[in-house]
């Protein structure tokens, strides 16, 4: 409940009340503004709060900057006189409910408006070392210790200095122990495809060189690039995911999909799914006043694209819902979901399954 609260509070600041109609008596303001512009479907308790009570809540966002309440008068109802605008959690605020709708003209101008998203969401990929990976990770004295999982520039930090400590580097390779060599299932050299090896016999006498060179290397020896993501793939991978707007942070087990865009055939119909748009902060539970839903963003799609738009189940167990175009407009949806929702273009992945025109897929990769 203190999120709600706290979410109709910057609603109110940001697009609700204005600074000719300070000061304000709390109650009044609650009444007035917060009730007004709290997120739809929710009813606002503050008895169920740990405020209790409008003042002790107010008491809260004048300790945090972001308003001055006092009494005017000796004996009075204390009130807002002033609401600091620049405080980055006004300032920064993306409201999660629209303006109230305007007459005549002015009323279809703003419907016609694109509404303004913010990046909603931050990922960091966290591995887990595990098995034989336990010792690489676990400094000395510490082998009984929990092993933590780590962001890829903490492993790598620790992988680099391990390394160092205790591995040979010959010609920028790393000679691996045997004991390492079987743990970490290091296979040896596969032999070049033939078409790298009619590309050989064009090459110079010294390129050619140097690829026998590389045919020969080793079993045991193996390139910085190459151990890294060797053993990224025997990590136990997680992420932590954090909602930017609601400051709310969770954990979850395996690697973040992010969300994806499929081109495909349904019932001989071309469609376009777009999977996983929960992951970035949208509500599929959400009214259609909320930005934030899926509601609205499918609204806001109609409108772009011309076509019919369904929330559907997503398949699989606890997949979610999906948002379904019955209409192929495949290579329009990244920019549409990158600029106009906000959603990183690293976190999107796109499938054509319809073949054709085909863009180019990318995979995600975050530093």
């Amino acid at each position: 409940m203190d999120e709600y609260i706290k979410e109709s509070f910057l609603n109110a600041c940001k697009i609700g009340i204005n600074d000719k109609q300070l000061p304000i008596e709390g109650q009044v303001f609650y009444e007035k503004f917060m009730l007004a512009f709290k997120k739809p479907g929710i009813e606002l308790d503050l008895k169920n709060s740990s405020y209790q009570k409008i003042g002790k809540f107010l008491q809260t966002m004048q300790k945090d900057g972001l308003i001055e309440y006092k009494e005017i008068k000796k004996g009075g109802q204390p009130s807002i006189t002033k609401i600091d605008r620049q405080n980055e959690q006004i300032s920064d605020w993306e409201p999660t409910v629209l303006k109230a709708a305007k007459k005549g003209d002015e009323e279809k101008e703003e419907k016609n408006q694109v509404v303004q998203y913010k990046q909603n969401i931050e990922v960091i990929d966290l591995f887990l070392p595990v098995g034989p990976l336990v010792k690489i990770f676990t400094k000395e004295g510490e082998e009984n210790q929990k092993v933590e999982p780590l962001t890829r520039e903490q492993y790598i930090s620790q992988l680099n200095q391990y390394i160092k400590k205790n591995l040979k580097q010959e010609k920028k390779m790393i000679v691996l122990t045997e004991d390492l060599v079987n743990e970490l299932g290091i296979k040896e050299h596969e032999s070049e495809s033939e078409d790298e090896q009619q590309e050989d016999q064009q090459q110079d006498k010294e390129k050619e060189k140097e690829k026998e060179q590389k045919r020969k290397q080793p079993q045991n020896q193996i390139s910085l690039e190459k151990l890294h993501k060797r053993i990224e793939e025997l990590m136990q991978k997680s992420y932590k995911i954090k909602n930017l707007r609601l400051n709310q942070s969770e954990l979850k087990q395996g690697e973040f999909k992010g969300l994806q865009i499929i081109a495909e055939k349904q019932h001989n119909q071309q469609v376009n799914r777009i999977v996983g748009l929960e992951q970035f902060g949208f509500d599929h539970a959400g009214k259609v006043e909320d930005i934030y839903s899926f509601a609205f963003v499918v609204k806001q799609m109609q409108e772009a694209f011309h076509c019919g738009i369904g929330i559907h189940d997503g398949a699989g167990k606890n997949a979610g819902k999906e948002i379904i175009l019955q209409k192929n407009v495949f290579d329009q949806l990244s920019d549409y979901c990158t600029n106009i929702l906000k959603i990183d273009s690293k976190y999107i992945h796109e499938q054509n399954k319809l073949g054709g025109n085909k863009k180019k897929q990318e995979g995600m990769t975050r530093q």
